[in-house]
């Protein structure tokens, strides 16, 4: 089949990854197509993507007559969209339109779609409603891949990190979403001895408040398994998410957790020999870090 993804957006974080790791999975047996924004990571495109992925650069005004223009010329089987200004902007013609919903639905971004994947039960709760084309739940997959660059050692002398250390990690974007604030005032009043707190992700540099002698704030690694493997404990403190994927990269890397719960992983997260605790609860979480810290619970082997 002849299958193009349209994902415009021009930020790179965890729908982009997802979008990226279903192109390479597809380009093995389909010819496969990408039209994204120019204005996005052209590096990490490049780096992650397969080279046999055909990609657009959609430049200028008129977005939606050039990606139409593009979809005529391409004649696919199939166009699937990614995130809403790209669902909202594509005239279905002959060819089948399915659209990954990464965030929350909206019936105005999917009228003429033919089918929608959703990671979780409350949106696909919300589209049932409204959606009359057909509904996939399908969970999301891990994107970090086990090709390791550098070693535990090497990274813990480049953050000045004492080599016996216990190490909690989080990764995502530094946004209100990802809860970030929570974990760094949690991890920063219990002044704990010999642990570190590493938070990983987009615009860390404005965060640079974010000041401990045992808190490292560092930007997007594009060897993320790296420090995956460094970390002792994941922290998820999300306040909402579409699924989450950096948590199933966690258990991918066989991390004990402590998480949040929220519609992105209430559906699943029971089935997994993790910690919970209540959303925005800093007290919850504080509990939470000083029995890992006491504890110091060894590697898990999740069922994935």
């Amino acid at each position: 089949m002849k299958i193009l993804h349209v994902l415009i957006s021009k930020g790179f974080a965890g729908s982009e990854l997802y979008a990226i790791n279903l192109l390479n999975h597809q380009s093995q047996n389909h010819q496969t197509f990408l039209i994204k924004n120019p204005d996005s990571d052209s590096k990490k495109y490049k780096k992650f993507l397969n080279s046999n992925v055909i990609t657009y650069d959609l430049k200028g005004f008129f977005k939606k007559i050039k990606i139409n223009r593009i979809i005529g010329t391409i004649k696919p089987d199939i166009v699937h969209t990614h995130l809403g200004n790209a669902s909202k902007i594509i005239t279905k013609k002959n060819f089948k339109l399915v659209s990954t919903v990464h965030m929350n639905f909206q019936e105005s971004h999917y009228l003429n779609h033919d089918g929608l994947i959703i990671p979780n039960k409350t949106q696909i709760k919300k589209a049932s409603k409204l959606f009359k084309g057909k509904i996939k739940n399908l969970y999301y997959w891990p994107c970090a891949k086990n090709n390791f660059f550098k070693t535990n050692k090497e990274i813990k002398k480049e953050l000045s990190i004492p080599e016996k250390s216990y190490i909690f990690g989080s990764v995502g974007r530094f946004h209100k979403q990802k809860g970030f604030d929570i974990i760094y005032e949690s991890f920063k009043s219990l002044k704990l001895e010999n642990s570190y707190l590493i938070l990983i992700g987009n615009s860390h540099n404005e965060y640079k408040h974010y000041k401990s002698k045992n808190i490292i704030t560092l930007g997007h690694k594009d060897n993320i398994q790296d420090y995956y493997k460094l970390f002792d404990c994941y922290i998820s403190a999300s306040r909402w998410e579409t699924f989450g994927i950096a948590m199933v990269e966690a258990m991918t890397f066989s991390l004990p957790i402590i998480t949040s719960v929220h519609e992105g992983n209430k559906d699943w997260i029971s089935n997994y020999n993790v910690e919970t605790f209540k959303n925005e609860n800093l007290d919850d979480l504080k509990n939470k870090i000083i029995k890992a810290d006491e504890n110091r619970p060894e590697k898990i082997n999740y069922n994935l």
